[in-house]
């Protein structure tokens, strides 16, 4: 609660989708600190007072019926076009709510972080209180952690196809080792450096959990 507060409080544009809506209704009540600049979604899931709470106070609602694409890559779409009109420079999208309790919606967020780049340029990472994962692409990363101590563990995955992957900076390293969901995968792993250095010819899942 404290964690999505606090990057709620710190971000320049706030949008809600479909069922998640209920969700942040639920949570912070009519609080208006806590209304969403968009609501975006096909609108199966959404409470329809929830829904229409929003609609009185003003906060823009647009609905979105393709189906061939998940209510998230389409908020995505609509949240690009904003943070290319905004003044102020966004550096990141951030995604709460991605893991939720269903295996099928994970799947489907994570689907829709390998297509996010037909939506957006912005790197995008799921957060909630107690996880994070973001996409890396092809090529050389250096991701950076202030606390190792907190991190109780972390994992690479591929994604799409077998990878070739090299790692500094973790317990278990690897040199030069493909990795497929059918045959290697690195979970469980630890970080031993605050800087993880990762080559990947492809795209990995980068995961971590924090104490």
């Amino acid at each position: 609660m404290e964690t999505f507060k606090t990057r709620w409080s710190q971000a320049t544009l706030k949008a809600a989708v479909d069922g998640g809506l209920n969700f942040l209704f639920d949570m912070v009540g009519t609080e208006e600190c806590y209304w969403p600049d968009v609501i975006t979604g096909d609108f199966d899931s959404a409470r329809p007072e929830v829904l229409d709470f929003y609609r009185r106070k003003g906060v823009s609602i647009r609905e979105t019926k393709d189906q061939d694409y998940t209510d998230f890559s389409k908020c995505l779409t609509i949240v690009s076009s904003m943070c290319s009109e905004s003044p102020k420079n966004i550096l990141r999208i951030v995604v709460f709510g991605a893991y939720g309790s269903r295996l099928d919606h994970q799947l489907s967020n994570i689907s829709s972080l390998v297509r996010a780049h037909e939506f957006t340029n912005l790197p995008i990472c799921l957060l909630d209180a107690n996880q994070l994962a973001f996409l890396l692409r092809e090529g050389e990363h250096e991701i950076h952690v202030d606390d190792i101590d907190e991190v109780e563990w972390c994992g690479l995955v591929p994604v799409v196809q077998p990878v070739l992957t090299s790692t500094n900076g973790l317990k278990w390293n690897l040199d030069n080792h493909t990795m497929a969901c059918d045959g290697l995968i690195s979970t469980s792993n630890q970080i031993s450096d605050q800087q993880v250095k990762v080559k990947c010819n492809g795209c990995l899942l980068w995961m971590m959990g924090f104490l």
